[in-house]
């Protein structure tokens, strides 16, 4: 089977051997893996203040998608893993009339990785097949960006946000907090786990809009939704228009500009919420969504008669319109027979690696052996076997593409490095030296001490 990005670690790995995660020891889906390239995954993550409806939403969502095969021809979906579980329980809790347990079996426990709910989509019309990798972070959660980022490992892969707010709790919930006061504790927490947000979607979804207070026009797109009708009965709307993807699309496009609007006019602290979103390089885009179109009796979970949601599919035709994968990255870390045998000392290359891998896909090589010592997805061994060769770095130089980058650790002096001054590669490769002599004269070079910061070396890497 083909090397793929594992959905509990999010490394790179070859499951030929085993379908097991080798970092978290579960077991990843046979589906998943098998249909990889056919049914790409599509990172998503939710952030959201407790109570705000982020749990309601996705069951609502999960079901919602489900009916969709008598709109859109060709559609199924297929949950993998633990998604079958938690579906069941949607299904049952909606013929029920009661609101989802907030409890999921997903959560994971202390620093274990939270599980994301795998389900895929096939044939969502012109935007293809896609397997939703979904992971339901709550916001204070970000208080500790470390621990968050145990759990999950996922942050490294998303580049589409799910931000769930409730304008009516916001108002009702005696800490006043604001939306900008949710987006500074995830700005926070990607900011310390040093993750770039740049190009990233944020896709503001207002949760529990019937109860909110929004102008005529918005309130009307919200009770206008044409699958409601089809969530609640399980049968198409007599006379409903035809489903056309684009041209809802096109819809939900005017509707985030009258959001983006009202959010600037009328949500407590929103004009600083939508500047700093902006000034951070991220697409900004808004929905509205009912996923109950209605209020519990009281503070209990039954809702005295189905759910009737509105407009759930939007947040999601927003991720799957929005999301571009970007480019792989390709980095090569290169390293002597041993590093830091000669002074018994040098950089922790197994936590380099891993560090690396949160920004492309990272290839092995010692010097002087073109084949690599370890391919993407699998960490880079202790030393080099086989015979020994000399310390060049053209035989390796020659096998990289041309976007590659590469860092080199060193104990000693690479005897070709100087045929390569003049090349581009003097902006392509940062040369580490980890003996007691000075660094190197190479362009980009840092010579490294016992007790340096690693994380020197991976900013030296990616600003090349």
């Amino acid at each position: 089977m083909a090397r793929v990005i594992c959905p509990f670690c999010c490394n790179v790995h070859d499951f030929s051997a085993a379908l097991i995660c080798p970092t978290f020891s579960l077991e990843v889906p046979e589906t998943y893996v098998r249909e990889y390239a056919q049914v790409p995954p599509l990172w998503l993550m939710t952030v959201g203040f407790p109570q705000h409806g982020k749990t309601t939403y996705l069951a609502a969502l999960t079901l919602t998608l489900e009916s969709m095969d008598r709109v859109i021809s060709g559609l199924f979906l297929r949950s993998l893993g633990n998604g079958h579980a938690v579906i069941q329980a949607m299904r049952e809790q909606a013929e029920e009339g009661t609101r989802p347990d907030p409890t999921t079996a997903a959560a994971g426990e202390g620093d274990a990785p939270i599980q994301p709910l795998l389900l895929q989509v096939h044939q969502m019309g012109e935007l293809g097949s896609r397997c939703l990798v979904l992971y339901d972070v709550a916001g204070e959660s970000f208080v500790s960006p470390e621990a968050v980022g145990r759990r999950v490992p996922a942050l490294k892969q998303v580049n589409t946000v799910w931000f769930l707010v409730s304008l009516f709790d916001l108002e009702q919930q005696t800490e006043k907090r604001t939306i900008t006061d949710l987006f500074n504790v995830y700005l926070s927490g990607m900011e310390q786990l040093r993750i770039d947000v740049r190009g990233w979607n944020l896709i503001v979804v207002y949760t529990k809009s019937d109860r909110a207070t929004f102008p005529p026009s918005l309130v009307a797109y919200l009770v206008s939704d044409p699958l409601t009708e089809l969530a609640r009965t399980g049968e198409p709307a007599q006379n409903a228009p035809l489903f056309s993807i684009p041209e809802y699309v096109q819809e939900m496009r005017a509707i985030s500009g009258a959001l983006e609007d009202y959010t600037r006019s009328r949500v407590r602290g929103g004009p600083a919420f939508v500047n700093m979103v902006r000034a951070k390089g991220m697409n900004l885009v808004f929905s509205l969504t009912s996923a109950l179109g209605q209020s519990p009796d009281g503070d209990s979970r039954y809702l005295g008669h189905h759910a009737l949601p509105y407009r759930i599919l939007d947040p999601f035709l927003w991720a799957l319109t929005l999301e571009r994968r970007p480019p792989t990255r390709g980095l090569r870390l290169v390293l002597c027979a041993n590093p830091g045998a000669a002074t018994g000392k040098g950089p922790p290359v197994a936590e380099i690696w891993g560090r690396l891998t949160d920004h492309g896909e990272v290839t092995t090589h010692f010097l002087g052996q073109k084949r690599a010592a370890s391919v993407p997805g699998q960490p880079p061994p202790g030393s080099a076997t086989g015979r020994s060769r000399q310390r060049l770095i053209g035989p390796i130089l020659h096998d990289c593409g041309a976007e590659e980058r590469l860092l080199v650790i060193t104990d000693g002096e690479i005897l070709d490095l100087d045929d390569y001054r003049q090349s581009p590669w003097c902006d392509r490769l940062l040369l580490v030296t980890v003996a007691e002599e000075p660094g190197s004269d190479w362009p980009h070079s840092i010579a490294w001490r016992d007790g340096d910061d690693i994380e020197v070396l991976i900013d030296g890497l990616l600003r090349l």
